[in-house]
């Protein structure tokens, strides 16, 4: 159905009542009520005879109901008590005692009903809405298309904030990609030969049936070497969506949770929080209380309000808080009916490690231990677990076994009032390295770690990461394992820590201010210590933002200050003046830069002078980057005393599959191809400068998968031969999925027919499928978008046979405008005689 035809609808009524005498309402309370049968319902009624003209013959019994939409079939984004559940298809029908609306069984399960009592439903395309859930209340919005319902709290099932159901995860459609990054560089030094570089990075990739596989890869050529192809992984992936799970088969890597990360080659089950809604990912706590009548409850972190719900009497949870990144604790209010309240405090910080109670994640790998530089490489099992135990209690632990070698780790965290803890400990055994190394025949060695986050509220202060980690002489990591093994190494692995300490501390002064402290300490059994920290000062002001920041780093005994001052001014019209100094060691330096950003064109120009004690130089350069619909373009030039360099980019995806071929010019892991036949010029929502090509087609990327991504189409840079049926699509894809969204379209000029026999105003216009194209206006005329003579038309005004007839279309011919009016519109005069037309 067009989506403009509830409005014309709406329109033609409203010409019509030229006076109140024509209108009248009953109601037995004189209350008015939009929907179901929990409200009284208001009764329009409508006297025909004060109309004139053909208008006496209009049917309006339809408009008597208040749901004023024609019978059909539409395309609706339904919300549930304001909340949008997805976009369905929504079946308009007529019905003794008013409209009937009715859905599929399958869009009535995706709604958060509680099951109608009954049943017998199965199988129906077509489900009265109504008749199964007398107790909800629904009004069509057709001016946005939105079908609404207003549901009673107790007929809703719980559901988790921000959920989608895995039935609506898409796998999307077969295709295969390249997002590919080039770039050649030239340098021209005097006195020297120039270089020249070329680099090509490679993300391909196959979807065929949920699976998908991924290669990774690079090419180089530099001036005077053999160009190298260098494989950085290929591997097979598919979603295990019941465990809410990844499995990987092929060349990956393990996350670096509780141990080292682990290249390998092999198979890996491990879970994904993107599978998880927002309300169930880090950690949050549970939210426990009893209400003594029908209550509010209000959760506040700081001044905000992060949570308010309706609980009734007894006892209630809350599970379904956001997690967030402010270690702030929660204050909990419950407001009973008469207005009394109570609150309590419930410590919130958090450190990765923590999860929320009852959740659980997991990761399982068997492997081959993978290094390109090494021949005898490792088998390995490693498997580690974790698990929410309580509101403050998470419990971990993880194991590795390899050939000569086992590690197990075991560790808690647990959230305060003085803030957030996680302690575990790493144990570790290598079998047969004496020989190899001068290491112990089996060395045993341990390595504990402790991490700490906290928020000072008196004084805003935030200690937002302390780590802290020792390591035993004789603790080895599996990557260390690894080349000890290898044939030819003759002593112990370089860079052993024997403890590290991270710190990150931030606090906030009035004005807005923020100060921070930063700092890694690192010691190692088999080399100098090294030590790195810097403090600094930031502060944003009406004219731009100045920072400062002052650092230390010492390696091996010897170490290096640095300064540093930023200074950054927006000037208006998408420009942006940064300035930055810095002093380090005996080396100074200085920039100005330019730049600038107009929506499909950044640039940008600066200019650079650096000294130290014994030379300088000055250096000048700019930069200029276009973005297309298809590419990402870009071109830098830089000089200085005595050299030059060029270099030029474009990056880019290329997506194959049973539509053709897509380019875009964005580069995300989910994709979307969209088609809109004839819609050339549309921009996609979002993507400002993505618009379709002249087949109508066109991709963008970076859809956030297991989520629902609204992806809407722009129509005001089409031709005007060309209209949009409906400009929105909602989809929740799976992670690496290709989605395939269709957008339906009106291809042909707008003709203006005018119907020269009788026919009441308001008629609907309908083509022998079924679908009502335009309403007959004033003077019996419609506009129709794409008319065809060969094509079956029909008037109808009312459910009787003998209100409607066969519309015939004469000859085209063109209208001639008046002076200054838009251009010629086709004229086409139509006749209208009893009788049908039949579909096809």
């Amino acid at each position: 159905m067009r989506r403009h035809e509830g409005l014309s609808v709406l329109i033609a009524l409203g010409l019509s009542l030229v006076t109140d005498a024509g209108l009248s309402a009953r109601a037995d309370d004189g209350s008015r009520v939009t929907g179901g049968a929990s409200e009284r319902r208001v009764e329009y009624a409508f006297n025909a005879k004060l109309l004139k003209g053909s208008l006496q013959g209009m049917d309006l019994t339809r408009f008597e109901q208040g749901m004023t939409i024609p019978p059909g079939r539409y395309e609706l984004d339904v919300l549930v008590n304001g909340q949008a559940f997805g976009r369905e298809t929504v079946t308009i029908g007529e019905d003794p005692e008013g409209t009937r609306l009715c859905l599929s069984l399958d869009a009535i399960k995706r709604l958060p009903l509680k099951p109608a009592a009954g049943g017998g439903d199965s199988g129906r395309e077509c489900v009265d809405l109504a008749a199964r859930y007398p107790y909800v209340d629904s009004s069509i919005d057709s001016a946005n298309m939105r079908l609404e319902l207003s549901v009673p709290q107790a007929y809703l099932r719980h559901r988790v904030r921000g959920k989608v159901p895995a039935e609506a995860w898409q796998d999307g459609i077969n295709g295969a990609f390249v997002r590919y990054n080039s770039n050649a560089f030239r340098g021209e030094r005097d006195g020297q030969e120039s270089r020249e570089d070329y680099r090509l990075g490679i993300n391909a990739g196959v979807n065929l049936g949920g699976w998908q596989l991924r290669h990774n890869a690079s090419l180089d050529d530099a001036s005077g070497e053999t160009a190298h192809y260098h494989v950085t992984n290929t591997y097979l992936r598919h979603d295990v969506t019941p465990w809410q799970a990844d499995l990987v088969i092929g060349e990956y890597q393990t996350s670096g949770m509780g141990f080292e990360s682990i290249p390998f080659t092999g198979v890996q089950l491990a879970s994904d929080d993107a599978m998880l809604p927002p309300s169930r990912r880090g950690y949050a706590p549970v939210v426990r209380g009893t209400a003594r009548t029908n209550a509010r409850v209000t959760v506040r972190q700081g001044e905000d309000v992060i949570y308010e719900t309706s609980v009734t009497p007894g006892p209630f949870a809350i599970d379904d808080l956001y997690a967030t990144n402010v270690a702030d604790d929660l204050e909990v209010t419950i407001t009973e009916a008469d207005g009394s309240e109570r609150a309590f405090v419930l410590p919130y910080t958090s450190v990765a490690q923590l999860l929320r109670p009852g959740a659980h994640r997991f990761h399982l790998t068997l492997g081959e231990y993978r290094d390109d530089g090494l021949v005898d490489l490792p088998r390995f099992v490693q498997a580690e677990y974790r698990r929410g135990v309580s509101n403050r209690l998470t419990l971990y632990s993880g194991a590795i076994l390899a050939e000569d070698y086992m590690a197990g780790l075991a560790g808690g965290a647990v959230s305060t009032l003085l803030g957030a803890f996680a302690l575990d400990a790493t144990m570790t055994r290598a079998n047969h390295l004496e020989a190899l190394s001068g290491e112990p025949e089996s060395p045993r060695g341990e390595s504990f770690r402790v991490s700490y986050n906290t928020r000072f509220d008196p004084t805003d202060t935030e200690l937002s990461v302390v780590n802290y980690r020792f390591s035993s002489q004789h603790y080895l990591s599996l990557s260390d394992v690894a080349l000890l093994r290898d044939d030819g190494t003759t002593s112990s692995p370089r860079d052993r820590e024997r403890q590290r300490l991270e710190v990150n501390l931030t606090q906030t002064l009035a004005g807005g201010t923020r100060l921070f402290a930063s700092g890694i300490s690192a010691d190692y059994w088999d080399r100098e210590d090294a030590t790195t920290y810097q403090v600094g000062v930031s502060r944003g002001f009406s004219w731009g933002t100045l920072s400062a920041t002052a650092g230390r780093s010492e390696t091996e005994g010897d170490y290096t200050n640095e300064f540093y001052l930023n200074l950054s001014v927006p000037l208006g019209g998408h420009l942006q003046l940064t300035s930055n100094l810095a002093h380090r060691g005996d080396h100074r330096s200085g920039q100005l830069n330019l730049s600038g950003d107009s929506g499909a064109l950044n640039y940008g120009v600066y200019v650079n002078h650096s000294r130290d004690d014994r030379s300088h130089d000055s250096s000048y350069g700019g930069n200029l980057g276009m973005d297309t619909s298809r590419v990402r373009l870009g071109l830098n030039l830089s000089a200085g005393d005595d050299y030059r360099s060029y270099s030029a980019s474009a990056d880019g995806t290329a997506i194959a599959y049973a539509g053709g071929l897509v380019l875009t010019r964005d580069q995300g892991e989910t994709m979307a191809v969209i088609e809109a036949p004839g819609a050339k010029g549309a921009a996609i929502s979002q993507h400002d400068q993505v618009l379709l090509d002249g087949r109508g087609k066109g991709a963008i990327s970076g859809l956030t998968p297991y989520r629902y991504n609204r992806v809407a189409l722009d129509p005001s840079g089409m031709t005007d031969g060309v209209e949009l049926k409906g400009n929105a699509r909602r989809v929740a894809p799976r992670r690496g999925a290709i989605v395939r969204l269709t957008y339906d379209t009106l291809v042909g000029a707008p003709t203006l027919v005018r119907v020269t026999t009788p026919a009441p105003f308001g008629a609907q216009l309908i083509d022998a499928d079924g679908d009502v194209l335009a309403v007959l206006g004033q003077g019996r005329m419609a506009v129709v978008r794409g008319i065809d003579a060969h094509r079956g038309y029909q008037l109808r005004w009312g459910p009787s046979p003998r209100e409607r007839c066969r519309l015939t279309l004469e000859p085209q011919r063109e209208a001639t405008p008046h002076q200054g009016a838009a251009p010629r519109v086709a004229q086409r005069q139509a006749t209208c005689l009893p009788g049908d037309v039949s579909s096809g």
